[in-house]
């Protein structure tokens, strides 16, 4: 990979800059740009911002609550984007957009509410999209929303007239290829894909006739490469390839039989590799290796003995140097190490005793990958690095 060498904007140090990611290698050691953190969101009202440090432990650097522009309701979901910039969804029926400073720290610049074409009941869902697209879902529709002028707008709204779900909307995920896929209680996942005109349209409906789940879809969520996972309360997982077309079909259905969960799905998480971890109500962690033919075995189970969760685990997380971070109804984060083997093991429990929440957990998300503000633009100012593509570019 070609490299090229500069003086660091403010300190002076030396850096090398990769053409394909944002980098900074110290010797042997390579970091992304900024703190690795971790953001919670709790049944407290309140958001926690946790960052990673020198000593490979995170420690609690914010607290977002209403005294903050915060929510007043539970926080049931959180998604950062490629710049770092952080969303928050609540029982409030807002979602709040929060941006970082130069010194990691967060403050509310956007709320967006039914004034502003949001949603009329609670939000319970947020996700960035790889082009920057704001993705959001209540009990029966998707709000698709896009940033023009700095402020995030409302573009199209996905509901049953558009051939959406009749219940609950519960998960959604976006792929790198540039689908959406929604999961909800009426036992269906639609693939939505966009149109010449940036225009979502549900393309799929994947339901029993399908080999679909027989329950409620409580999660969803795409590997790198495009396969599908989702899960339910039929206890299943299932794994769905598409065609050229985007088109899917099941390929596998991981239940008790092959080692899978005995209650419902509640969350799914990819790595990287392909690996994918899921929970469910019982508290219980599974971890699953691909193998040929895209199909998974289970390798680890993750359970009080193993250092884990003693109530529903509700949400997961990877983050690109594998950490895994679950978050329960027990009022825990815990954060998980694979070792040369691959085999997890919990490294680190946050909790009230390090200034964690007070009540139950509702979602989680990492973000270890956007430079810090002052440097992003400055490398968008120097004409050396025109050559380095930098996308999404906040103000």
């Amino acid at each position: 990979m070609i490299k090229k060498r500069n003086k660091f904007p403010k300190t002076g140090m030396v850096v090398l800059l990769s053409l394909t990611c944002y980098q900074v290698s110290f010797g042997m050691l390579t970091r992304p740009f900024g703190p690795i953190t971790v953001a919670s969101g709790s049944d407290d009202k309140t958001i926690k911002i946790w960052q990673y440090d020198d000593n490979k432990q995170f420690t609690l650097s914010q607290t977002l609550d209403k005294n903050r522009e915060g929510h007043t309701k539970a926080v049931r979901s959180l998604a950062f984007n490629q710049m770092g910039f952080l969303a928050s969804s609540s029982d409030d029926k807002t979602i709040k957009i929060w941006k970082p400073d130069t010194n990691s720290k967060f403050r509310c610049i956007q709320t967006l509410n039914e004034s502003c074409n949001g949603h009329i009941n609670w939000a319970k869902s947020v996700i960035f999209t790889k082009k920057g697209l704001l993705v959001s879902c209540s009990t029966k529709t998707i709000k698709i929303w896009e940033k023009r002028g700095g402020k995030f707008s409302c573009i199209q709204t996905l509901d049953k007239n558009s051939n959406g779900h009749t219940e609950g909307i519960w998960s959604i995920a976006s792929s790198q290829q540039g689908l959406l896929v929604s999961g909800a209680w009426d036992e269906t996942i639609k693939i939505w894909k966009p149109d010449t005109s940036g225009k979502f349209r549900c393309i799929q409906t994947l339901d029993k006739s399908c080999n679909g789940h027989t329950n409620k879809v409580l999660t969803v969520a795409f590997s790198q490469e495009g396969l599908l996972a989702s899960g339910s309360d039929d206890e299943k997982i299932k794994i769905w390839k598409p065609d050229t077309n985007s088109k899917f079909r099941c390929i596998q259905t991981l239940d008790p039989l092959c080692n899978g969960h005995m209650s419902d799905v509640s969350t799914i998480a990819f790595n990287q590799k392909g690996l994918f971890a899921s929970a469910c109500l019982d508290g219980i962690i599974k971890i699953w290796k691909p193998e040929s033919n895209n199909r998974f075995t289970c390798i680890q189970t993750l359970d009080q003995k193993s250092g884990g969760h003693t109530r529903p685990v509700i949400k997961l997380a990877f983050n690109k140097n594998g950490l895994l971070a679950s978050v329960s109804w027990d009022k825990t984060i815990k954060i998980w190490e694979s070792d040369i083997e691959g085999n997890f093991r919990c490294i680190q429990t946050l909790d009230e005793s390090c200034g964690g929440h007070t009540r139950v957990l509702c979602c989680l998300a990492y973000q270890d990958y956007a430079a810090p503000i002052f440097f992003r633009k400055k490398l968008q100012e120097n004409k050396k690095y025109q050559d380095i593509k930098i996308t999404n570019q906040e103000e």
